[in-house]
């Protein structure tokens, strides 16, 4: 905590330099080493400021007294068995104590909080369960539903085996697969990633996957999580629709580039419409086909995709203007730092050259005032190279000028397809 705060005194809102906070540990020290891997790898203290650190330090607050019970093994232990002994039965008790308090928060979490507020806690694995951000959670999702007939998946660890390579022609090992949910790396296991040849097979088959207009009724009951903002929705039906926007930028010969954009759009029975994050969280509940379909309107869904559409290229384009003036920007203060301390050298240079000229003509015999002329000479052709270079930097400017517009040109150059994903009605029960 006395780390934090003192990191909170340097570093403040709308600071422009990012601040660097050093603590060093003796090395030679026994004592301070079992701190630090306490502190690092056991507790995850410095996994970041709304990582696990403010969880640990609410229970070590209200349990152990942390800080006394290290200063007491500093005091009394003299040899490297004692501080390793008493570290080891300091590390026992809290690890102890902490699991079976994390255990019972994130039961409450899950069970009480808003799902929104549980995404927003990073989660680190307990009793071997693990926890997956957003992107892997929809990987997991979409691999377990494409290769439900083709592999055997662990729940629980996120893993899965595959006996036989799925798709022909792509080169696909065999055996266990884990989802990368952390630093560490699997264990006698493939790393199961999204840009993984597998996984974006998967994803291709997906979107290939026929969806004809059905009628979906999602639980909300059955969800794990709650959400406030989906609770109002209980008893409501309606329509929801989804297209995806690929923008090509580029033509050919020259390499190209693809941008997908979801675009989604829902309304109630009565026409009302659904907030874009309203309609992501309707989707992560449970469903099942079938149920009294909805008054369809796809009139008016097609009205909110082309609004949503242009909303998109609107932004993209905001985008790339930004992108663009932020390259200006430094260009033009990287110019005019070269160009300041050029000036700084050639002011150098007439200094210098001034001084010189000055010593040639008080000189008092024919070498000396030979040897000066030499070096004002010597000089002169410095300031010559100095104004080469500055020549040269001048011309790399310019050419990075033009690649940047060059670039610009061709973010403008781009071609926009779309792509209905499905439509469909539902109801909230």
């Amino acid at each position: 905590q006395r780390i934090e705060q003192r990191i909170g005194r340097c570093h403040r809102y709308g600071q422009n330099h990012d601040v660097v906070v050093i603590n060093f540990l003796n090395r030679a020290n026994a004592a301070d080493q079992r701190v630090h891997e306490l502190l690092s790898e056991k507790l995850h203290l410095f996994d970041g400021l709304f990582g696990s650190s403010d969880e640990v330090l609410g229970i070590l607050e209200s349990g152990v007294d942390f800080e006394k019970r290290i200063h007491e093994i500093y005091q009394k232990c003299r040899h490297s068995d004692e501080i390793q002994s008493s570290f080891d039965a300091l590390q026992r008790e809290l690890e102890t104590e902490i699991k079976a308090k994390l255990s019972d928060t994130r039961i409450s979490l899950l069970e009480n909080f808003d799902s929104e507020v549980a995404d927003k806690l990073r989660h680190n694995k307990i009793d071997g369960e693990r926890y997956l951000n957003k992107i892997q959670s929809g990987l997991w999702t979409i691999t377990r539903h494409i290769l439900k007939d083709r592999a055997m998946f662990d729940p629980v660890f996120h893993t899965f085996i595959l006996s036989n390579p799925p798709y022909p022609g792509i080169e696909i090992p065999r055996g266990r697969y884990e989802l990368i949910t952390g630093k560490e790396d699997p264990q006698d296991a493939h790393r199961y990633r999204l840009h993984h040849p597998l996984a974006q097979a998967v994803i291709r088959e997906a979107k290939e996957v026929d969806t004809p207009t059905v009628n979906l009724t999602f639980d909300y009951s059955g969800s794990p999580g709650k959400s406030v903002k989906l609770q109002s929705l209980v008893g409501s039906r309606g329509s929801l629709a989804a297209r995806v926007l690929t923008i090509t930028t580029g033509a050919k010969p020259a390499p190209q580039t693809h941008e997908d954009i979801l675009i989604l759009a829902a309304t109630r029975e009565d026409g009302t419409e659904l907030p874009d994050h309203v309609i992501h969280l309707l989707l992560t509940l449970p469903a099942t086909v079938g149920g009294s379909p909805a008054g369809d309107s796809p009139g008016v869904l097609t009205s909110i995709l082309e609004r949503l559409k242009y909303a998109s290229l609107a932004n993209i384009e905001q985008r790339n203007m930004e992108l663009f003036q932020q390259e200006t920007d430094k260009l033009d203060h990287w110019a005019e730092d070269q160009r300041r301390a050029q000036k700084g050298k050639l002011d150098d240079i007439d200094l210098q050259s001034k001084a010189l000229r000055k010593q040639v003509r008080d000189a008092s015999s024919l070498p000396e005032k030979l040897n000066l002329q030499q070096e004002l000479r010597a000089l002169e052709r410095h300031r010559i190279d100095a104004w080469k270079s500055f020549d040269e930097k001048s011309r790399s400017i310019e050419e990075e000028r033009d690649r940047i517009e060059s670039e610009a040109a061709r973010l403008l150059a781009h071609s926009i397809s779309e792509e209905p994903l499905f439509h469909i009605t539902w109801q909230l029960k």
